[in-house]
């Protein structure tokens, strides 16, 4: 009989989790973004700094999370309607469409990000003025950091961070806004010369407002992430960085 029970209470309790659990959806571009996320060149398979917090994350709160890459464009148009729940890494400056403030919820920071005007000292002077680079045509990923004036000063848009980091190599663009920590943990950033940082952003979880109700637990395990040093081994394990 007590091994019925038992049985019982088992199938019972897992039962109960499978009912409560919860899979959110989570949009990332379709570009990857080392050391953020990217295709596994072995398998294929979804890995970088972001899913590895997010896994702790989900370990932690119970919740899932299942990815889509999309365009950029297309991404931030089906957070609106609530086509997808999630997107990791946002601060919320970034997000400042009507739509998107009405219906977007935020965790606590995940990590600070610093972004620096990155060049080639074949082409500046390692001592050079970020107005004096800025003044110069730039690179940009597609969507991020759109130049004051496109007409006096064009930038040339790539896909990815990897991609304009070669440009600057090869002097086909003159300068870049990129985060330190994509700069430190690709082999180019050896050979270009950057600036002090030049904006420091917060970085969060960006949750559709529906889904307001895991915010407790997400900020739970976010604390546990950083009281564990857990995400300070997962920066120095990707990018290199204290």
């Amino acid at each position: 009989m007590n091994k019925i029970l038992t049985c019982l209470t088992i199938l019972m309790t897992a039962y109960a989790s499978t009912v409560n659990a919860q899979t959110l959806e989570v949009g990332l571009i379709d570009h990857d973004r080392y050391p953020y996320f990217y295709a596994n060149l072995t398998d294929g398979k979804l890995t970088g700094l972001y899913i590895d917090i997010l896994d702790f994350i989900s370990v932690e709160s119970g919740i899932e999370f299942h990815y889509q890459r999309l365009p950029q464009k297309r991404l931030r148009e089906y957070m609106k309607v609530g086509l997808l729940d999630v997107e990791p890494g946002i601060d919320v400056d970034w997000r400042q469409h009507p739509m998107e403030i009405d219906s977007s919820v935020y965790t606590d920071v995940l990590f600070k990000s610093e972004e620096v005007i990155v060049f080639n000292p074949d082409v500046f002077s390692r001592d050079a003025s970020v107005e004096e680079i800025m003044a110069t045509d730039s690179c940009s990923v597609i969507g991020f950091n759109p130049p004051a004036d496109p007409q006096k000063h064009p930038t040339v848009e790539l896909y990815s961070e990897p991609q304009i980091l070669e440009l600057l190599k090869l002097k086909r663009c003159f300068w870049a806004q990129i985060p330190l920590y994509v700069l430190k943990s690709d082999y180019r950033g050896r050979v270009l010369a950057h600036t002090s940082p030049v904006v420091r952003y917060l970085l969060r979880i960006r949750l559709i407002k529906s889904q307001q109700h895991t915010l407790p637990s997400l900020n739970r395990a976010i604390e546990k992430l950083h009281a564990s040093g857990r995400l300070d081994e997962l920066i120095y394990f990707y990018t290199g960085s204290e």
